[in-house]
C-alpha cells in the first residue's frame, strides 16, 4: 500500500510540477495524498536516517549522487561538495565552468571541457574520480590518454567495483560506477541479473554499512545505443530481478530516460543524428521511457518520469542540457522529486 502511494506521488510530483525562481527550482502542487515541500539538508538527513542508498549507473547516476551529497552535506556551493566528489553544476565565473560555445571537435567532448587536458583539475572535477584517466585495461593505448576505444564500454562491465561513498550521521549514500544496460547479454537471466547484484553486494561489503535499503539504478541515454528499444525492457527487467532476489528487503527505484529538446540554446539533441550514429530505431532517449516503465512496473519497481522537468527546463551557459545529462538544477529537481515521493515509504509513522 505504501509503495503504491509512493508511486502515485512520484508520478504526480514529476508531471504536475513547474520551474520557479527563474528556472532554478522545481515545485509541485500538493494534493490530499501527496504533500510537496522543499526538502532542505536537515530534513533530508532526517528522512534518510538509518538508510543506505546505493545509486548505480554512469554519468546520469553520478550527477544524481552528487546532487544528493550536496543536499545532505548542506554545502553552500556545488563546488564545495568535497574533494573527489564530482560537482553537478558550476558557479558563474568559475575557471572550470562549462563553455558550451567552445566545443572541441572530438566527439567525446560531452559538455564543453575539451579545452582542458585530461589530467587538468577541472577535468577531474567534472568527470569525478575514478574516471577513465585512472582506470586502465590491458593493452590500453589511446582512450582519454589511458585506454582503447572500447574501454568506456567494457570497463563498466568488469567485476572491479569502482565506487564512492558519502556518510553523514546514520545515512550512507554509495555510488557504484557501472553501465546499467550496456553491451553484454540479452536475456532476462543474462549478466545483468547476476553481475550487478553481485557487484553491489561486493561494494556494500567494502563500504561496511550493511546491505542497501534503497537501490536506484539509473539508465543513461548512451546505454541504449547498441540494442533495440524493446531490449531495454528485457535487460532492465533482468537487472531488477537480480537486485530484488539478492536484496529482498530493499526498496527499488529507477529514473526513466529522457532527452533534451532539439534546437534549444546550449543543448545537444541526442538521437539518430548523433555523431555516434549508433542508435537502433530510437529517435531520442525519450522513446525509451515506455520500455523502462514497463520493466519497472513488471517488477514492482518505483519509477520516476524525468521527461517533464527536462522538457520545461531552459538551459543556460552554466547549466546546459548536454547529451541528456541532468546538469545543475535538473539533478537537484530529481533529488527533490525522489525524496518527496519516497516520504510515505521512508518516514516513520507518528505515534
Amino acid at each position: 500500500m505504501r509503495r503504491r502511494r509512493a508511486q502515485r506521488c512520484l508520478r504526480h510530483f514529476s508531471t504536475a510540477g513547474r520551474w520557479t525562481d527563474g528556472g532554478e527550482t522545481w515545485t509541485s502542487p500538493s494534493t490530499a495524498e501527496c504533500r510537496w515541500r522543499a526538502i532542505l539538508p536537515a530534513a533530508a538527513r532526517r528522512l534518510l536516517a538509518a538508510q543506505h542508498l546505493v545509486i548505480i549507473g554512469d554519468l546520469h547516476a553520478r550527477l544524481l549522487f552528487s546532487s544528493l551529497v550536496y543536499l545532505l552535506n548542506g554545502t553552500a556551493a556545488p563546488e564545495e561538495v568535497g574533494l573527489g566528489f564530482m560537482p553537478h553544476r558550476w558557479r558563474e565565473g568559475s575557471e572550470c565552468a562549462w563553455h558550451p560555445t567552445r566545443q572541441a571537435a572530438a566527439w567525446y567532448d560531452w559538455a564543453g571541457w575539451g579545452e582542458f587536458p585530461k589530467t587538468h583539475r577541472c577535468h577531474v572535477r567534472a568527470y569525478g574520480w575514478p574516471n577513465l584517466h585512472n582506470v586502465t585495461l590491458p593493452r590500453a593505448t589511446s582512450w582519454w590518454g589511458v585506454g582503447d576505444a572500447r574501454d568506456v564500454m567494457t570497463m563498466l562491465q568488469k567485476e572491479s567495483p569502482h565506487h564512492q561513498v558519502f556518510a553523514v550521521g546514520t545515512t550512507t549514500v554509495t555510488y557504484v560506477w557501472r553501465s546499467v544496460i550496456r553491451t553484454i547479454g540479452s536475456s532476462v537471466d543474462g549478466p545483468y541479473k547476476r553481475q550487478h547484484a553481485r557487484v553491489v553486494d561486493k561494494v556494500c561489503s567494502l563500504v561496511g554499512r550493511g546491505p542497501p535499503t534503497l537501490i536506484i539504478p539509473v539508465m543513461y541515454a548512451f546505454d541504449a545505443q547498441w540494442q533495440e528499444a524493446k531490449e531495454v525492457a528485457t535487460r532492465m527487467r533482468g537487472l531488477f530481478q537480480g537486485l530484488r532476489e539478492r536484496f529482498s528487503s530493499a526498496q527499488l527505484l529507477t529514473l526513466g530516460p529522457s532527452s533534451c529538446q532539439p534546437r534549444r540554446p546550449f543543448s545537444v539533441y541526442m538521437g539518430r543524428t548523433t555523431r555516434h550514429n549508433t542508435f537502433h530505431n530510437v529517435e531520442n532517449a525519450s522513446a525509451l521511457a515506455p520500455y523502462a516503465l514497463e520493466a519497472a512496473q513488471n517488477q514492482s519497481v518505483l519509477f520516476v518520469d524525468t521527461l517533464p522537468s527536462k522538457i520545461a527546463f531552459v538551459p543556460t551557459s552554466t547549466t546546459p542540457c548536454k547529451y541528456d545529462l541532468p546538469l545543475g538544477p535538473m539533478s537537484e529537481a530529481l533529488v527533490q522529486i525522489v525524496l518527496n515521493g519516497l516520504a510515505s515509504v521512508l518516514e516513520r509513522p507518528s505515534t
